[in-house]
């Protein structure tokens, strides 16, 4: 199982990939988070478990219904819990109540109005960056200082978001042919003795003086 590979988190949301009933209902949502609770402490590890609520990025921004499914996650013994893009600083509030002393995991981006500063009175967490095709060196460095000195994210606001694309736009994606498998290295060296061979083999042998010859001289 997962548990195998060493991973530190394992997040099990309840999005079920359908369009039409984009959640999973409600029951088969907490049973797939007690059963990963089963398998992580069958298997004796420490990994964080966390409880995942994706109704605000698939249709259903419903914040009852959101509060409803994290403290059910929460009572099949999540680690943390997690509702993706909450910019409304009473939801957050209101989620981090209704769930505590369960940590919550809350994703803020230059559109979020809700900044560290702000969150600060209420919620005594910590601050980090991630995004799927962040900015690399310098500019990642620039954007952690804005948001230590500023508590603000506006260096990320024209960086590309990690939205899943459907099946058809994957379908749409050029694909590069994968370059032929180049010869390994001991059969290019064994066919370039057998050339070697093949030719000396055909090449006419040197002529070498007589020792007649060598006397005489």
């Amino acid at each position: 199982m997962a548990a195998d590979t060493g991973i530190a988190r394992l997040s099990i949301e309840d999005s079920s990939g359908d369009e039409a009933n984009p959640l999973f209902d409600f029951e088969l949502a907490v049973g797939r988070v007690a059963a990963a609770r089963r398998g992580i402490d069958e298997s004796g590890t420490r990994i964080v478990l966390t409880g995942a609520s994706e109704g605000f990025v698939r249709g259903r921004p419903d914040i009852e219904e959101t509060i409803r499914r994290l403290c059910a996650y929460a009572e099949a013994s999540a680690d943390c819990l997690y509702a993706p893009r909450i910019d409304n600083l009473e939801h957050v509030v209101a989620i981090v109540s209704a769930v505590s002393p369960k940590p919550v995991n809350l994703l803020i981006n230059a559109r979020s109005p809700p900044s560290p500063r702000q969150l600060s009175w209420e919620y005594d967490g910590s601050a980090s960056g991630a995004r799927s095709r962040g900015p690399p060196g310098q500019g990642f460095l620039a954007a952690a200082g804005e948001i230590a000195d500023a508590g603000t994210f506006s260096r990320f606001e024209h960086l590309p978001t990690s939205t899943p694309c459907s099946a058809g736009e994957r379908d749409r994606v050029p694909r590069t042919p994968a370059a032929p498998s180049a010869q390994p290295a001991r059969s290019r060296r064994r066919a370039s003795k057998g050339r070697s061979s093949a030719a000396t083999a055909s090449a006419e042998p040197p002529t070498r003086p007589s020792q007649t010859a060598l006397r005489r001289v």
